[in-house]
């Protein structure tokens, strides 16, 4: 599926940045960018969807393209997101500083995935705020969470299926929306912009489960045994391993996964700490470890130091060789 992005020149947004994110995260979707529409200071302030459609269509050949989107600062009369139809749809970003503090960018990611998911399915629709891509946002401030969240709640998921076992040829362009969402979140939450992407390439594949099962696999690569969210003396671990050493002694940890956007400080080591403590006790454990997207504080760094607990940054572990065998695990 082809998709053309357009702004005017009342709006502030790389529309380049977004295709490079778009065409990188998507497998399905290629879209492309028109030049800028240059707005004068006479033109009507309120966008009349029926004129702007028909400007549109005597400018671009739409034969080449499934769908057009055009982003303005410009506002609709009845103050919508968006208006569109089977080949147009007009977005207005007009007075976004109000909804939130995020940027324009990964707006126009959410009202992307919502055209797209409407194309599926335009059926489905919350009117209160609930973080689903249906929801109809009455209250636009509802943005700020829908952003953050960017997800697809279980009951619309279900007649999502139902409509893409009906319809295969939709099974791809979901796959598509799910990763422009799992993009939008793993950027908003930590509120930045999903430029961040091209910036962090593996950020755009990680949440906070495949995150866990990034370190799980990890320690595989090492030839250990692990185990992955299992309940030890009365506490839920994210993931148990347990190494031969070269002696014949076996040696067992428990593995915290802290997927942050700020560094962990000495809070988080020293909480942790106490249950290492507490099951270490009980003969189940020898050894805690903390992995980290962000990294660690230095009072962090000191608190692991005086309780012995191995403090682990992803960036590290993401470029192991996986033929290395020196386990962290046996390091004293």
């Amino acid at each position: 599926m082809n998709i053309l992005l357009e702004r005017d020149s009342t709006i502030n947004i790389d529309l380049s940045k977004c295709i490079s994110v778009l065409n990188a995260i998507c497998k399905t979707l290629k879209f492309e960018e028109l030049s800028i529409r240059k707005i004068d200071q006479h033109s009507d302030k309120f966008i009349n969807f029926g004129e702007e459609k028909k400007r549109i269509n005597k400018k671009t050949t739409l034969k080449k393209y499934e769908y057009l989107i055009y982003v303005t600062e410009r506002q609709y009369d009845d103050n919508y997101f968006y208006y569109g139809d089977d080949q147009i749809a007009i977005i207005s970003m007009a007075d976004w500083k109000h909804y939130t503090s995020l940027p324009k960018e990964n707006g126009l990611f959410l009202f992307l995935a919502q055209l797209l998911a409407d194309e599926i399915d335009d059926t489905l629709n919350h009117d209160k705020t609930t973080g689903c891509l249906y929801d109809f946002l009455w209250d636009k401030t509802g943005i700020d969470i829908c952003m953050k969240m960017a997800h697809i709640c279980d009951n619309c998921q279900k007649q999502i299926k139902k409509e893409i076992k009906a319809n295969s040829k939709n099974k791809a362009i979901y796959s598509d929306i799910r990763s422009i969402l799992d993009s939008l979140a793993n950027t908003s939450r930590w509120g930045k912009s999903v430029f961040l992407i091209l910036e962090d390439q593996t950020i755009k594949d990680l949440n906070w489960s495949s995150f866990e099962d990034k370190v799980a696999d990890y320690y595989r690569t090492l030839g250990v045994s692990v185990k992955q969210n299992i309940n030890i003396a009365g506490f839920q671990i994210d993931v148990f391993i347990s190494e031969m050493t070269p002696s014949g002694e076996t040696i067992r940890s428990i593995v915290e996964c802290k997927f942050h956007k700020d560094k962990v400080g000495n809070r988080i080591v020293n909480d942790f700490a106490r249950i290492v403590a507490t099951i270490r006790d009980s003969g189940e454990i020898e050894k805690g470890i903390i992995v980290s997207y962000s990294g660690f504080t230095k009072d962090a760094h000191l608190s692991a130091k005086h309780s012995q607990i191995k403090l682990l940054h992803y960036k590290d572990i993401l470029h192991k060789i996986p033929s290395e065998k020196n386990s962290e695990i046996a390091q004293k």
